[in-house]
């Protein structure tokens, strides 16, 4: 063999394994495959500020998701379209709530799950009705109430 195949074969194995490597850390910090779709869910909030699409969505403090979409509700609330990542489903007894991720304004969803509920899981596409929604309390809230 010439030294131009030995090094062009000795270069290809590597490129090969580095990027075997890579999809298998990719894979492993929790991005999704490409054609794998989530769990869609909808939910109307009576006061969604702060939150935009890419926003996280979590369950018990873990990321499972996230928000996809922000607009208005035909009755005037706002309609937050979320998708979770496959392998979560929440029941139909599930409470969203708007929280603040820090003091600069970033905030997520979290999905407050009834222990020991017995309730049917919720379709793809179900949404959470307004009831089942709310904000936590603002910092900005609490300073001007002092």
């Amino acid at each position: 063999m010439s030294r131009t195949t030995v090094n062009l074969a000795i270069f290809s194995g590597f490129t090969l394994l580095c990027l075997g490597g890579l999809a298998y850390l990719s894979l492993n910090i929790g991005l999704r495959y490409p054609a794998e779709s989530g769990y869609r869910l909808n939910a109307v909030f009576t006061d969604a500020a702060g939150l935009v699409p890419q926003d996280e969505v979590r369950i018990s403090g873990v990321k499972v998701g996230s928000v996809t979409a922000v607009g208005p509700n035909s009755d005037g609330k706002t309609l937050v379209t979320m998708e979770l990542q496959p392998g979560y489903q929440v029941r139909s007894d599930v409470r969203a709530v708007v929280r603040p991720k820090s003091l600069l304004g970033t905030v997520y969803v979290e999905l407050v799950r009834t222990p020991g509920s017995g309730k049917p899981y919720l379709a793809g596409g179900a949404t959470i009705p307004a009831a089942q929604t709310g904000q936590a309390v603002q910092i900005d809230d609490v300073l001007n109430n002092m």
